[in-house]
């Protein structure tokens, strides 16, 4: 089994319909192809405020940040700490940031997903810091996603971006903002673009399938 921890975007909850939960249709969707959650067998899930964080000040993602370098590498607790080689993260939304600065605190990661995650010009250094320490990057958008866009305003610059320009690859994903995480009708794109062959291990992302939502960039 290929451990993976999930990351909850803005308003995130541990309800069980949410998507990061354990019983979660996206949970068993993974455990069925390989992957387990590292809270099956934690103590305690992984939780960050996922509140709204649009100032300048990122308060909620750097705290988000840091409680995720403490839970998979305790400072008090090192028989605990996750190696790093099995250290991979999907991230939605403003998750993403806080993935971020967990890696730019020095978080070691073998793969980070980002899922709709906004690209704001205010987390450039932000990712610039944390991209030696991530060892694989892939990012999922959509074309249909307003939510990512809406998620980026105000964050400096005057380009709308959807790609992240610091990850390995940037894949089309279908529908919108993070129905590949919540919706089993297109799940199946987690296998057909490769993306979970670029989380296991594979670097290329290459679809499994010719009929795949793979973007040509």
């Amino acid at each position: 089994m290929i451990e993976y921890l999930a990351v909850a975007g803005t308003h995130g909850t541990r309800r069980e319909d949410e998507w990061n939960h354990l019983g979660s249709a996206f949970t068993r969707f993974m455990l069925r192809r390989g992957f387990v959650s590292i809270e099956e067998r934690a103590a305690s899930p992984f939780v960050w405020s996922t509140d709204l964080d649009l100032g300048r000040s990122h308060r909620d993602w750097q705290a988000g940040g840091r409680a995720l370098l403490y839970y998979l590498v305790p400072p008090l607790h090192p028989h605990l700490r996750l190696p790093p080689g099995r250290t991979r993260l999907v991230a939605h939304s403003h998750g993403g940031q806080v993935a971020l600065y967990a890696a730019s605190y020095g978080l070691k990661v073998e793969c980070l997903v980002t899922v709709g995650t906004p690209v704001r010009g205010d987390m450039r250094e932000v990712a610039e810091a944390a991209r030696p320490n991530i060892k694989r990057w892939l990012h999922l958008y959509s074309p249909r996603d307003l939510t990512q866009i809406l998620g980026s305003l105000f964050g400096g610059g005057f380009l709308v971006r959807r790609r992240m320009p610091l990850a390995d690859l940037n894949r089309e994903m279908p529908k919108g903002h993070g129905d590949v995480l919540r919706d089993p009708s297109v799940m199946h794109a987690w296998v057909d673009d490769g993306w979970l062959a670029f989380v296991a291990g594979r670097r290329d992302g290459a679809p499994a399938t010719p009929n795949s939502f793979r973007s040509r960039g």
